[in-house]
């Protein structure tokens, strides 16, 4: 059996969480902008949390909720039920741990898992995290984003930075830190493609350290 030299780990993030919930609770309102919400009735309270649709009318996570009814007076606002998505977090635990007994909960809507001794079972690291997207989606009806590395730092960054920019569904970070390259000048912009579909642009400035990132693209 070959010696799995790194680790791997990692982050599985529920997006748009709360708002993800309460539409696979109702279907009719699979097509339409929804928050999640204070007080609908009064029209108070801050966005807890807004599904991609809604989003794409501007609405953000904590602005009011008389400001996102400005932006899209159409939206479907809906009271938070902590409870239920206490439920559901515990639900995607459980889906997590048939993969793994190393699972740990970050919060109520992200969680680490190390996969390096469960590759003999279930495959790849990239076939592995879309099994569990499929199995968390057709049981719970939430989709999640899965960042992938060697340490828990880097697979959080991954799907901060990757996963939840690029139409994929995973995104592997192999990262090395470096100064900037000897004789770079500090005011020069660098650009490099990783890969083909996509282009990353760093100004050093006065950065003393930057990050290189290579990414698999699986399919």
């Amino acid at each position: 059996m070959p010696r799995q030299d790194r680790r791997v780990i990692m982050l599985a993030d529920c997006q748009s969480f709360y708002a993800s919930v309460e539409k696979s609770a109702h279907p009719e309102y699979k097509d339409r902008p929804l928050v999640v919400a204070g007080d609908p009735a009064r029209r108070s309270g801050i966005i807890l949390a807004a599904c991609p649709l809604a989003k794409s009318y501007g609405i953000t996570t904590a602005e009011r909720l008389g400001e996102a009814l400005a932006k899209c007076p159409d939206v479907v606002v809906v009271r938070p039920r902590m409870a239920e998505y206490i439920r559901v977090s515990l639900h995607i635990t459980r889906i997590l741990q048939s993969f793994t007994d190393l699972v740990e909960p970050y919060s109520i809507d992200e969680q680490f898992l190390d996969v390096t001794g469960s590759l003999d079972l279930f495959g790849s690291p990239e076939t592995i995290a879309r099994s569990i997207q499929s199995r968390v989606m057709e049981e719970t009806g939430v989709y999640i984003r899965i960042g992938i590395s060697d340490t828990k730092v880097v697979s959080k960054m991954a799907c901060d930075l990757y996963a939840k920019k690029v139409p994929v569904a995973s995104a592997r970070c192999l990262v090395r830190i470096c100064r900037p390259p000897s004789g770079r000048n500090p005011s020069e912009t660098c650009s490099w493609s990783v890969p083909e579909w996509l282009s990353i642009s760093i100004r050093w400035g006065s950065i003393r350290s930057v990050i290189w990132p290579r990414l698999l693209c699986p399919g």
